[in-house]
């Protein structure tokens, strides 16, 4: 927001804001109940938990400003309900062009500079901490390095970033080679790029893999941007995009104690229509029943994008050593691994889950910056 104008008429007054859109500037009205919304008095807002204590859903929906003035930074405003309310520019600012909940996503591919390897040291303090988040959010995933060998050792060092979900593998899991397995992660086969437990709603946004001893010399990890490839087949093919972001498809997993069932598109857009992620496991969903050729044209398009994520372009190699921690966002970069022979060496790892607004959360706090409203002129 740039300024603000207050126009009077035998109406009432109107409040305008000059805003940046794109390379250029335009005004916009900002309505009596928008703003009456917005007020932050202690009488309106708990000074603690900054929650309202009125219901703005029962305000008049004629609701007029009777009375308007500007100083100090600050706007004072009289409504028709004989509400008197001040508004900071600063605060006014933030509500019209809200700040984004997380650092923009950045799609990469192979070659792109990406930080691989974060000492885990480093995020100690606050700062380094922050730092670490703010990768993940823009490329995606962490991968730290020096952290502890102790088995159950994760559950502290995820807590850094958040509240561990407990999910039907437990709070913490490990990940080996042994027989009878209730999921194909706990064998030695190699496992395609995927999302994990798409059959959850909501789906874990995060997931956190430990490495706490890796002997075998097979088995390395892949990692394979699904917003890179997605962006990739939206250009090829956007109406084929388009199925696979609206189409639900339905994913389902069970074992001796409970049977998940979720349905969703395979392409996660936000509500502003913008890619976000996806669900994607071969191993676990299932089309809905359409026509012949819905179903053949929906194939194609998803057999595209498997293509593209096994592209040698979207995809990192590499190998987990003793100590290594991955943090994954779980439906953008798909993990899988390259199958390996379970005598050569002993293979450990650990993880746990944990929901994606859990370190959004904590990178806000870690940032957050307090101002306050200038006091409403008297007279």
């Amino acid at each position: 927001m740039d300024a603000l104008r207050i126009e009077s008429s035998p109406q009432g007054f109107r409040v305008f804001a000059s805003v940046t859109d794109g390379p250029g500037r335009r005004e916009r009205e900002l309505p009596a109940l928008w703003l009456r919304e917005r007020v932050r008095e202690p009488e309106a807002l708990d000074p603690v938990t900054r929650q309202r204590l009125y219901n703005p859903h029962v305000l008049p929906s004629d609701l007029s400003i009777v009375d308007a003035s500007a100083k100090l930074g600050s706007l004072c405003l009289r409504f028709s309900d004989g509400y008197t309310g001040v508004f900071a520019h600063a605060a006014l600012a933030e509500e019209i062009a809200p700040p984004p909940v997380t650092p923009p996503q950045i799609p990469w591919h192979r070659n792109s500079p990406l930080t691989k390897a974060v000492p885990w040291a480093s995020v100690a303090d606050r700062e380094g901490l922050r730092a670490a988040i703010e990768l993940f959010f823009a490329q995606g995933f962490v991968i730290f390095t020096g952290t502890p060998q102790e088995p159950g050792s994760l559950v502290d060092m995820a807590s850094r970033f958040g509240r561990i979900r407990e999910t039907n593998f437990g709070r913490l899991f490990d990940v080996y080679a042994r027989p009878q397995s209730n999921d194909l992660a706990y064998s030695s086969v190699a496992l395609f790029p995927h999302t994990d437990l798409p059959y959850r709603n909501p789906m874990p946004g995060i997931q956190f893999l430990h490495c706490l001893v890796n002997q075998n010399p097979s088995g390395k990890t892949t990692l394979a941007d699904a917003l890179a490839a997605g962006e990739a087949l939206a250009a090829e093919d956007p109406e084929g995009f388009e199925q696979l972001a609206t189409v639900p498809l339905r994913f389902w997993w069970m074992d001796a104690e409970a049977e998940l069932v979720s349905e969703g598109p395979l392409i996660v857009r936000n509500p502003q229509g913008r890619m976000t992620g996806v669900r994607y496991n071969t191993k676990l969903d299932h089309l809905p029943l359409m026509s012949a050729a819905a179903t053949q044209n929906y194939h194609q398009t998803r057999r595209r994008f498997a293509e593209l994520l096994a592209n040698p372009e979207f995809v990192l190699r590499t190998r987990f050593n003793d100590g290594d921690l991955l943090m994954l966002n779980n439906t953008r970069v798909l993990h899988g691994r390259t199958g390996f022979d379970p005598n050569l060496g002993a293979r450990h790892l650990q993880g746990c889950y944990m929901d994606i607004d859990e370190p959004a959360a904590k990178l806000r706090m870690l940032a957050r910056a307090t101002t306050g409203p200038s006091p409403c002129p008297s007279g």
